[in-house]
């Protein structure tokens, strides 16, 4: 009873909002599916589009005592759910993920090990997607991660561009094909 209770509130949300672009949470094959790219001694992790934190539990989970989940969510209504996760390893910031660099630097954090993205890319221009895809970049540490999951690959050819690595998966299992994109910062 209890996830259907959550699966219409999401659903109210989702169509209350129109820059949340999922229809669901992700369920537990997306959420496996992502932190196996979670790099061995991660610390420092940013997650944009956290949405209700399914993903979000999981990765905090990951984190050493003294590691930061940074969650930066644009939907007030899933800020309110997130801080419901009490953790003082978990950071929440109700903002956009076009502004990755000065959240990272708000939050004092001099670099990151994995990021990922579940926001509705397609929703914001292309230069949009670009910058965020540079930023994140820009605030990975040496071999970061970064990882896109969404509906579409819409994501690939930029992420190839920047990164100059992409690879792509499939996830299945999901309500909805979930494109799964990752890469690796160099040296």
């Amino acid at each position: 009873m209890q996830r259907i209770r959550e699966r219409i509130n999401f659903l109210k949300v989702f169509k209350a909002d129109k820059h949340v672009g999922a229809l669901a949470p992700s369920s537990r094959f997306v959420v496996e599916s992502v932190i196996k790219h979670v790099p061995k001694g991660v610390k420092t992790i940013v997650e944009c589009g956290p949405g209700e934190g399914v993903l979000t539990q999981a990765l905090i989970k990951l984190l050493p005592q003294d590691g930061t989940l940074l969650a930066i969510e644009s939907n007030k209504e899933f800020v309110a759910i997130l801080q419901g996760i009490h953790n003082p390893r978990l950071k929440i910031v109700e903002g956009r993920a076009q502004d990755i660099i000065r959240h990272v630097k708000n939050n004092h954090l001099a670099s990151v090990d994995f990021a990922v993205a579940s926001i509705p890319f397609s929703f914001i221009t292309p230069l949009e997607r670009t910058q965020i895809v540079r930023d994140v970049y820009a605030v990975l540490r040496p071999q970061g991660v970064f990882v896109i999951f969404n509906y579409s690959p819409l994501m690939y050819r930029t992420m190839k561009k920047v990164f100059g690595n992409v690879s792509l998966g499939l996830e299945l299992r999901n309500i909805l094909t979930c494109y799964i994109m990752v890469s690796r910062k160099g040296k």
